[in-house]
């Protein structure tokens, strides 16, 4: 049987690794976010570049028009 002094220190165990469960969980959640967001910055910009590299390819009306 269990003495009474010994069920705070269980206790105390018990919330100590869910502490530590709590916070690897949370720092692998905000890994996997900026993981994310990483990776749709860069799609972002890489369909920038494209649009860049587009209008660039495009020639402008100014430059086709005879003075």
């Amino acid at each position: 049987m269990t003495s009474h002094r010994s069920i705070p220190k269980i206790f105390q165990e018990t919330a100590r690794r869910q502490e530590i469960f709590s916070f690897f969980f949370v720092m692998a959640l905000a890994g996997w976010q900026s993981f994310a967001f990483a990776e749709e910055l860069c799609e972002k910009r890489r369909r920038l570049r494209d649009v860049d590299d587009e209008v660039a390819s495009t020639p402008s009306p100014e430059s086709s028009h005879v003075l």
